[in-house]
C-alpha cells in the first residue's frame, strides 16, 4: 500500500534583487535535531530553490512535544551580503552569530500577488537581530543566579552559578538567560559551527502555511567617475547624468544625479557624479532604467553602464556620513 503524504508547511526565501524574486544564494536544510524529529513523526523534507517543504504521512498523529522544527540557512556565496540591504543586521560577532527567524508572530504580506506569512516584521528581515551561537555545553560567566527560558517563555531550569560561572547543557535551539538583576541574554545553541551558518528558521507547527523570509535588495549611492582620456582639453563641467525609464520599467521615480565635482585621479582630470539618493541594485537594472552622460538640454549623449553589487563598498560621503557607494568608472 502506497503511503500518502500531505504538505504540512513550506518555507521560502525571497529576494528583491533577483528578477524572479527567488533567492538562489541561500539553501535550506533541517538541523540534526530537526531531522530526528521528522523521522520520529513520519515527516519528509523536500528542498526547493531558496527553501523547502515539509510533508507528513497521513493519517497523522499529534506531535510528541512543542519543540520547534529548526532549519539551517546556508549562504552559497559572499554575493548574498553584496546584494542584500543589511540595515538592522549589524552588531553580530563575525563567524560567531547568526540571523534568526521564527513564526511566533503573525506577520502577513502579499508578495508577487501571493499571500504569505512573513517570518519577520514587514520590511524588517533582521528585526530580531544577530544571535550569538554557543555549543550545547558551555560555561557562561554570571554574578547572580540565572534562569533559562525557551522562545515560548517556559523556564527550562533554575541555574546556580559555581565560582562565577553557569554551566549549561541544553538541546539545540534558541534560549534566553535571565538574571535576577533583570539582565537578558539571547543566544542560539547549535552543534554546527556558526561559521557554517547564515541563519536559522524555527517553525512551531500549526495550520498549513507558506512561511517567507523576504530580503530587500541593497541600495547605494551610484557614483559615476568620468575620467578624461583626451589629449585635448576636454571638460565635462557642463555635462549631467540623466536617467530615463526603460521599456520594461515599473513607472517609479527616475533617479537623479548631482552636478559634477572635478578632481584629479592618477594625474588625470575626472568628474564625479553622485546620485542624489540611494538607488536600488538589481540583477537586471536595464529592465528599469537607462542612464546617459550629456550636456544640459542637449540630445544624445554617452550611454552609461550600471552599478554592480560586487563593486559596492562603504565609504564616507562629503557630509562625513558612512554609506554604501557603487563606483562606476567611465573613460572618455
Amino acid at each position: 500500500m502506497t503511503a500518502r503524504y500531505e504538505e504540512l508547511f513550506r518555507i521560502e526565501c525571497r529576494h528583491g534583487y533577483f528578477a524572479d524574486g527567488q533567492c538562489r544564494l541561500l539553501t535550506l536544510s533541517p538541523t540534526m535535531r530537526c531531522r530526528r524529529m521528522l523521522d520520529r513523526d513520519d515527516c519528509l523534507f523536500r528542498p526547493a530553490v531558496g527553501g523547502g517543504a515539509i510533508y507528513r504521512r497521513m493519517p497523522a498523529v499529534p506531535f510528541e512535544d512543542a519543540a520547534p522544527l529548526a532549519f539551517a540557512l546556508v549562504a552559497q556565496s559572499t554575493a548574498l551580503v553584496e546584494c542584500t540591504e543589511m540595515d538592522g543586521a549589524q552588531g553580530g560577532i563575525p563567524d560567531g552569530s547568526i540571523h534568526y527567524f521564527n513564526n511566533l508572530a503573525d506577520h502577513r504580506a502579499t508578495l508577487d500577488g501571493v499571500d504569505r506569512q512573513l517570518l519577520h516584521p514587514p520590511g524588517q528581515p533582521f528585526a530580531q537581530g544577530p544571535l550569538p551561537v554557543y555549543p550545547p555545553r558551555f560555561d557562561y560567566p554570571c554574578a547572580v543566579p540565572m534562569g533559562l527560558f525557551d522562545p515560548l517563555g517556559n523556564q527550562i531550569d533554575r541555574l546556580q552559578p559555581s565560582a562565577g560561572f553557569c554551566s549549561l547543557d541544553v538541546p539545540e535551539g534558541r534560549y534566553q538567560l535571565r538574571g535576577d538583576d533583570g539582565a537578558r541574554h539571547d543566544f542560539y545553541c547549535s552543534v554546527t559551527s556558526p561559521a557554517s551558518l547564515w541563519g536559522i528558521v524555527e517553525i512551531f507547527p500549526g495550520a498549513p502555511a507558506l512561511f517567507t523570509v523576504a530580503l530587500e535588495p541593497r541600495k547605494s549611492i551610484w557614483r559615476y567617475v568620468v575620467v578624461s582620456q583626451s589629449t585635448v582639453d576636454r571638460a565635462y563641467d557642463d555635462f549631467r547624468v540623466v536617467g530615463s525609464s526603460s521599456n520594461n520599467g515599473d513607472g517609479g521615480t527616475i533617479p537623479t544625479f548631482a552636478a559634477p565635482v572635478r578632481q584629479r585621479i592618477r594625474g588625470k582630470d575626472a568628474w564625479i557624479f553622485d546620485s542624489t539618493a540611494p538607488i536600488t541594485l538589481r540583477e537586471y537594472p536595464a529592465d528599469r532604467y537607462a542612464f546617459a552622460l550629456k550636456r544640459e538640454e542637449a540630445a544624445g549623449g554617452f550611454a552609461l553602464p550600471y552599478a554592480q553589487a560586487n563593486r559596492t563598498r562603504l565609504a564616507r560621503g562629503p557630509d562625513g556620513d558612512v554609506r554604501a557607494y557603487s563606483e562606476i568608472y567611465v573613460y572618455l
